[in-house]
């Protein structure tokens, strides 16, 4: 382990963990919570099942927050209606996340999605208008739109935003499409804003896990060819590589 952490600040020497402060900013369904929103009657029946987050990420939150100081790291920005806090309130705190600011929409006075994130960004950044962000949402239209707004409106302050490909679609400008957090905390540790620690720990809650349906959800795209290990051969990404794989590959 000492040698993989010397070989890792040889290769990457951002990794003496001098990082800037920045904030993360999240959405909620097909984020943090799997939601199914491709089919009304399916996401009908979910809401009455138990939530369920994605695999590592928590681990993956909690890591990229670690280092940080300011009091709120993780600023939880939702177009999901108000009358669903206090249950995702309760999903974020049994699955160990770190502390969150929460952000809901109401839809009777908040119509447009992309303006009210912007509008509650803006809110949660008001004590430090000149933040930086890390910016992790999922590929709906919406999302897509508002990865392009985003930069307008916080010019120099966005060091990343990445959008789960919950359906496959053409690549976001300015934003990097990711499967399982593993992909968020790899580039994150490559930046030198995660420690290698973090990354392992996101790892093992991946290959930990015995339920598929909780690391890509069936409803979700699942890419057979799945690859994140290029240029990342310092981490036990390939253990990663082969049981995605193998989820996908089983499936139709």
């Amino acid at each position: 382990m000492i040698v993989l952490l010397s070989l890792c600040l040889t290769f990457f020497p951002a990794l003496s963990f001098a990082a800037e402060p920045f904030f993360l900013v999240s959405g909620f369904d097909d984020v943090v919570k799997q939601a199914e929103n491709q089919n009304l009657a399916k996401a009908a029946f979910r809401l009455l099942k138990a939530d369920q987050t994605f695999t590592g990420m928590p681990e993956l939150y909690r890591g990229l927050t670690q280092a940080q100081t300011q009091e709120i790291k993780f600023f939880l920005v939702s177009g999901t209606s108000q009358m669903f806090l206090k249950r995702s309130q309760k999903l974020l705190e049994d699955s160990k996340f770190t502390n969150a600011e929460l952000y809901f929409r109401s839809w009777l006075t908040e119509w447009d999605v992309e303006s009210f994130k912007i509008k509650s960004i803006k809110k949660a950044l008001s004590p430090d208008p000149h933040a930086k962000m890390v910016v992790i949402f999922d590929n709906s239209q919406a999302s897509q739109e508002l990865s392009r707004l985003l930069p307008e409106n916080f010019p120099g302050q966005i060091l990343a935003i990445y959008l789960r490909e919950t359906v496959q679609k053409p690549p976001t400008p300015g934003a990097a499409p990711f499967i399982t957090a593993f992909d968020v905390g790899l580039n994150e540790w490559k930046k030198g804003r995660m420690t290698l620690t973090a990354l392992e720990k996101v790892e093992q809650a991946i290959l930990n896990e015995q339920n598929p349906e909780h690391l890509i959800p069936g409803y979700a795209f699942c890419p057979k060819d799945y690859d994140p290990c290029l240029n990342a051969e310092l981490t036990n990404c390939h253990s990663v590589r082969v049981k995605v794989q193998q989820i996908c590959r089983s499936r139709p």
